[in-house]
Formats: structure tokens, sequence, C-alpha cells
């Protein structure tokens, strides 16, 4: 009968370098995550998908006239970040 093994060790080993982490460390990934997708679909989403689309007329149309609204403050349920046109 094959046994698994796991060795827990390493998995108390990362639960205590969890636990000294800043209460803010975690909010503060949330929002670079969700600042970065939301810069990455401005940057390279929406260019994709507009050439694949429309003509495109002006190479620098739909970057210039996007806009990103960044997420903030620490709450990480009322956090978002958007990409407006």
């Amino acid at each position: 009968m094959p046994q698994l093994r796991i060795n827990t060790d390493a998995v108390v080993a990362f639960t205590n370098k969890l636990e000294k982490l800043p209460r803010t460390a975690f909010p503060v990934a949330v929002r670079a995550a969700l600042n970065s997708a939301a810069f990455d679909m401005k940057k390279n989403t929406i260019q994709s998908s507009a050439s694949a689309t429309f003509t495109i007329r002006k190479s620098t149309f739909f970057k210039a006239n996007s806009r990103v609204q960044m997420a903030s403050g620490f709450d990480i349920n009322s956090m978002f970040s958007a990409v407006g046109f």
C-alpha cells in the first residue's frame, strides 16, 4: 500500500514567517495585484482587442483615452481598481 509522507517542518516554518508579517502586508499585496492587473489591461489587453476589432488610424488613441482608477485603502472587501474608456 502506498504511503504519503508530508514534511510538516516546512509548513511550521512557513506559518511562523506568515505570523511575523506586518498587518498591512496582505492589503498592500492585494492592492498591488489589482493595480497591476488594471494597468496590464490598459497597456496590453485593450490594445490587442482594439486592433482585432477596429481599424486603427492613430496608434496612441486607445492608450491616451483610457484611464485607470487605482485601488486604495486597506479594507480588502471594498478594494477595487477599474479601467475606463
